[in-house]
């Protein structure tokens, strides 16, 4: 029982699937973009090309290992807080309700304000 996830995981990992496809898509755009200008000629459209493919390549390969060590450290913070909350049920719930409590505080400082 204490190995089960809890619906918040699922969650996390569908936030995380949906991050590496949003990047995904951003590079796959930026390549269909670079073929569409392949037919536009000149000095200045060729040198913005080459940046861009430079800059979309420094991209790919310093993003690629980034993402996925985050992907581990929000894993491993996930399944931390999963443990911390299944061992102490009632101080995970203090700490939400105090900050339930400090959201609905700061809000309506910000109500009244204005």
């Amino acid at each position: 029982m204490k190995n089960q996830p809890l619906s918040a995981t699922s969650d996390v990992a569908s936030a995380r699937e949906h991050l590496g496809q949003d990047f995904q898509s951003l590079v796959s755009h930026a390549e269909e973009l670079l073929q569409a200008t392949t037919t536009l000629s000149g000095e200045t459209v060729d040198l913005a090309r080459r940046k861009l493919t430079d800059s979309l390549q420094q991209v790919k390969a310093q993003a690629l290992p980034l993402r996925d060590a985050a992907i581990e450290r929000s894993k491993l913070a996930a399944d931390a807080a999963i443990v911390y909350a299944r061992e102490k049920p009632w101080q995970t719930a203090a700490i939400v309700v105090l900050a339930a409590l400090a959201i609905g505080f700061i809000s309506n400082i910000g109500r009244s304000e204005k």
